[in-house]
């Protein structure tokens, strides 16, 4: 098999390991203290990517230049005691079917800091995906305000649902302004799989230390069943950044964004089957999930 192929199959498993991560976690979160919850879906995820990466730190990290270190400490503030904690959140909220697609038009986000930022060119492609992205995000959350296939006891307020479209926008535009940070960082600091397993270790560290005053407490509260599912989630879409470079190795990222762009729909679907307790994605919401995939194809073929 060819590399590229290859590349292909590891986008895919991207895909589904963030998909099927989404839904599994979205049900560790019942009930569940988001804080203590995040932390314990990182824990093992942050040591998968740390071992993997481990053999190359010997030459990586002395070539770390300080504002290189700078940047990757930031990331990571942002990237999880911020946007995974409003990710799950919005999953908590509103579920997995709303909650991750309007996150997952995150590209958008990420287009509009390249042009404004970083000088990029704004196409008629490029143009057309953040409105697709927009505008289903936008229909989503129309959709969650309604209480559209509301399922999930904890949202039975108003003022939940709000939160949860709030938590979700947060999180999309968190995820997009990462984006571009993670672009420089593998580009001008150090190897992406370096770059993946320092940004996710420190950033599990940083949500641990929030975590210390009441995580004693709160993990005791925790069921065994939903710690696995926590960690069995937490753990899925590590794999799937693990993946995910390892296809962006392989293939040319416009042959792989689009294929995982496909994560939303692959979550949508888990989360009909492991978790249709909490979810009901009516035909509105595969709608609008689909014009978010269809945004991030066209930002991606503009790449």
């Amino acid at each position: 098999m060819s590399p590229e192929f290859i590349g292909v199959i590891f986008a895919l498993g991207t895909a589904t390991a963030f998909g099927f991560g989404s839904a599994v976690a979205r049900l560790g979160l019942v009930n569940t203290p988001v804080v203590t919850g995040t932390v314990v879906s990182m824990v093992v995820g942050a040591a998968i990517l740390i071992i993997a990466a481990s053999p190359s730190y010997s030459t990586e990290i002395e070539r770390i230049s300080l504002s290189g270190w700078g940047f990757i400490i930031f990331t990571a503030a942002i990237n999880y005691p911020i946007g995974r904690l409003l990710l799950f959140q919005s999953m908590r909220r509103i579920g997995v079917s709303k909650g991750n697609t309007i996150v997952s038009a995150n590209p958008a986000v990420a287009a509009t800091v390249a042009v404004l930022w970083l000088g990029e060119s704004l196409s008629i492609g490029l143009l057309l995906g953040m409105v697709g992205c927009v505008g289903g995000a936008i229909w989503i959350a129309i959709i969650a305000n309604e209480g559209a296939g509301a399922g999930v006891a904890e949202d039975a307020h108003i003022s939940q649902t709000s939160q949860g479209i709030s938590a979700a926008i947060g999180a999309m535009f968190t995820y997009g302004l990462v984006s571009v940070l993670i672009k420089k960082i593998v580009t001008d600091v150090t190897t992406p799989l370096v770059a993946a397993s320092l940004v996710f270790g420190i950033g599990a560290l940083i949500l641990s230390i929030m975590a210390v005053p009441k995580f004693r407490m709160e993990i005791k509260l925790i069921p065994r069943n939903r710690i696995w599912k926590l960690v069995i989630g937490g753990t899925s879409m590590s794999l799937g950044i693990f993946l995910f470079y390892g296809a962006a190795s392989r293939a040319p990222i416009t042959a792989i964004s689009p294929i995982v762009a496909l994560a939303p729909l692959i979550a949508i679907g888990f989360s009909q089957f492991i978790a249709r307790q909490f979810e009901v994605a009516d035909k509105r919401i595969w709608l609008g999930a689909l014009a978010v995939v269809s945004g991030v194809i066209f930002i991606s073929l503009t790449l």
